[in-house]
């Protein structure tokens, strides 16, 4: 059966290409001046087996707007894994959906598929399973190769556009299970939050958030499955009583606090601020993280 992540407006693209957009109505304000960027993942090798919705080559698509014109440009994120298979003409990795096992290091395969973000004059690619931090040329969109510190980087991390700062989360499986780190002028510092408010298991979060005095983390009521793990998956268990927990962290290193929600999940952060003593963040809540799965759908159901 074909992925139906490969058909339709999630079939990849098999082209880099660049040039320019012609208007089919308007115009373009001769004032507007910048570049808007995306990432998201283009398979340029079949994966080996199933193939998930999340699958795939980071492919950046960049459109930039001067002079009452605007341009198209797209090219792929040549990471690592990515310059493996484009040596071996083939698709070397198995998804998501597959044990890692056979994968080159028993590893999933790192894309940079999953978020862009501008960091100093470079921009970064980031993926949710945790690999490195591509560097991109933002004119060019050219891999630069990956960030020197750390050596794996979440997705959703933050730049701090007052401070410069970079800031992200870092979960695992074992304690601290849940740690901020902040990256400034190539220094890192690492701070173990699940210690600080004793975290008992591990989480799952995809996001976060920070403010001008905080970073707020996330503690969800969803962890990593030992029972996947054991077979090479990735896989998450949800626990439907527990609450989702924000963990507020002082940027000036002082003690950390937890704030218990109702139990949902959160993937995005849309963005948070401080008002009259209250810190507010506006996110997407998803009241679970899977929905129930019709068998009748097949292997994708």
């Amino acid at each position: 059966m074909e992925s139906p992540y490969l058909e339709g407006p999630f079939a990849p693209v098999s082209t880099e290409r660049s040039g320019p957009l012609s208007l089919l109505e308007g115009e373009v304000p001769r004032d507007l001046h910048g570049t808007y960027v995306r990432n998201g993942p283009n398979p340029r090798f079949a994966t080996l087996g199933r193939h998930h919705w999340f699958d795939g080559d980071g492919m950046l698509h960049a459109v930039r707007f001067g002079e009452g014109a605007a341009r198209y440009q797209r090219r792929w994120i040549r990471t690592a894994a990515f310059q493996e298979e484009t040596m071996e003409e083939r698709g070397l990795y198995r998804g998501l959906l597959e044990s890692v096992r056979e994968n080159p290091a028993g590893a999933h395969k790192d894309t940079g598929n999953t978020d862009i973000l501008a960091f100093g004059s470079e921009l970064l690619a980031l993926h949710y399973m945790g690999g490195r931090a591509w560097r991109v040329d933002a004119d060019s969109l050219e891999t630069l190769g990956p960030l020197a510190l750390p050596d794996r980087l979440s997705a959703h991390a933050k730049v701090d556009p007052e401070t410069g700062e970079l800031l992200f989360f870092d979960y695992r499986p074992t304690p601290p299970f849940l740690r901020l780190g902040v990256l400034r002028e190539g220094s890192l510092s690492l701070r173990d939050v699940g210690a600080e408010v004793a975290l008992e298991e591990a989480v799952f979060p995809h996001d976060m958030a920070f403010t001008r005095r905080f970073a707020i983390l996330m503690a969800p009521p969803a962890t990593l499955s030992a029972k996947h793990a054991a077979a090479g998956r990735w896989g998450v268990i949800e626990d439907p009583e527990a609450p989702f927990r924000f963990v507020l962290v002082p940027r000036d290193g002082s003690a950390a606090r937890v704030f218990e929600a109702s139990n949902c999940y959160l993937y995005h952060v849309c963005d948070a601020w401080e008002e009259q003593g209250a810190v507010v963040l506006v996110g997407f809540r998803c009241p679970r993280l899977f929905p129930a799965s019709d068998p009748s759908e097949g292997a994708y159901g």
